[in-house]
């Protein structure tokens, strides 16, 4: 678990945390009030001077690269520098550096999701300009859009309402289990006790709660093991056994066919969970590697901490650093994994990784072209590709069929 005192789509999580409910720092839609504080407005032309500390973990090559594309970004505003600080990618230092806040942070999916959940990042919305540094407009509204990304998740859509996985009290309790099971070796001994119970009912058969399942067993950078898949949509074939997730047609359905001992869990959407006061009857699963969607899975993302004193310079380095001819250059230069659009960088160099394909794999809905290699970009990719190509209709079991011949294929 990474919560203090608390990856492929979504999914299946609630956060326990201290600090402010993460809802209350998500940027409101542009024709509703924000119900909060307003935000800080220091630094918000240039002609006010700015000076950011950026945390980063990079390899040298891609720092000194990060270094131009900085000195370009002041060039153009003459009174806001920015200083990158390197930093330890192993370390647990959030957005701090050197025992000082920095303002601007390059911090794992994971770190992400635990500082968010914390109250320590600011949602980025409304903070860059149209410009960006992109050199278009064009460039420009892609990052603008992802800079909207502040949900529970890294990488969810921040108005999203990401699934959360429950377990029934009383049905783990009826089995002997004081707790939910951890591994998948733990679900498996759970399974045999009932195995005519499903282990967990879906509120919809799109097939995105299919890898949410499987990413809460299986994501980290694992390995992805065919049969895990077939287990987790396809029903087994020992008698009365049931398939690992129960379809069912809404959210309300699956909490019932929980209750009546159809399944162990739920998957439902956190607003529900929590409107319904389910907390007494079931157990959140606090899994957040399992919250990321696959474009997160190794992924870093550019943050800006909750009490920098220049916002809008921050997300106006961030645009510069995180636009497409940025990312590109990163690429180029240094052999950085960009990500088209967004503010996800990969962890390391792929120099053999086209980078039309890397796009693709991440956004496969607005991308043309092959898909990607199975194996080479996530461990997750075929299923991704599968399901973005799909734009989400795909069932449970068309997806495994279609991961399936990926496979197949490569």
């Amino acid at each position: 678990m990474i919560l203090p005192g608390a990856v492929v789509v979504c999914a299946l999580l609630l956060l326990v945390q201290e600090g402010p409910s993460p809802v209350s720092l998500l940027p409101q839609p542009a024709d509703q009030p924000s119900g909060g504080a307003e935000r800080p407005q220091d630094g918000s032309d240039d002609s006010r001077e700015a000076r950011l500390r950026v945390s980063v973990s990079l390899e040298p090559e891609a720092l000194e690269a990060l270094e131009r594309i900085t000195e370009e970004w002041e060039n153009r505003h003459p009174y806001w520098q920015a200083e990158l600080v390197p930093a330890d990618a192993e370390a647990d230092r959030g957005t701090d550096v050197d025992g000082q806040r920095a303002d601007i942070a390059l911090l794992s999916s994971r770190d992400v999701l635990r500082w968010a959940s914390a109250g320590k990042l600011l949602p980025a919305d409304g903070l860059v300009p149209q410009d960006s540094g992109s050199g278009s407009v064009s460039e420009a509204s892609p990052i603008v859009q992802e800079l909207r990304w502040r949900g529970y998740a890294w990488g969810t859509p921040a108005y999203a309402d990401p699934p959360v996985l429950i377990w029934s009290r009383e049905a783990l309790q009826a089995a002997g289990w004081s707790k939910p099971p951890e591994t998948w070796a733990e679900l498996e001994r759970l399974r045999a006790q009932a195995p005519e119970r499903a282990a967990a009912a879906i509120p919809a058969a799109d097939g995105i709660q299919a890898l949410s399942w499987l990413a809460r067993w299986h994501g980290g950078g694992a390995t992805l093991d065919p049969a895990l898949l077939e287990a987790s949509v396809l029903p087994r074939t020992a008698p009365l056994q049931a398939a690992d997730l129960a379809a069912a047609g809404s959210a309300d359905a699956a909490v019932e066919l929980a209750r009546r001992g159809g399944s162990y869990a739920a998957v439902v959407p956190l607003s529900y969970y929590r409107s319904h006061g389910l907390h007494v009857e079931f157990i959140a699963d606090a899994s957040l590697a399992a919250a990321a969607a696959p474009s997160a899975l190794g992924g870093y993302g550019y943050v800006i901490s909750s009490d920098t004193e220049f916002p809008a310079a921050a997300g106006s380095w961030i645009a510069a650093a995180a636009g497409r001819s940025a990312q590109e250059r990163l690429r180029e230069e240094a052999g950085l994994l960009p990500a088209d659009p967004s503010l996800y960088a990969g962890a390391g160099a792929v120099a053999e990784t086209p980078l039309s394909v890397w796009k693709q794999a991440l956004f496969p809905q607005g991308s043309a072209g092959a898909g990607p290699e199975s194996g080479r970009l996530l461990p997750f990719g075929p299923l991704w590709s599968a399901y973005g190509t799909s734009a989400g209709a795909m069932s449970p079991q068309q997806l495994a069929n279609a991961w399936r011949q990926s496979l197949e294929a490569s």
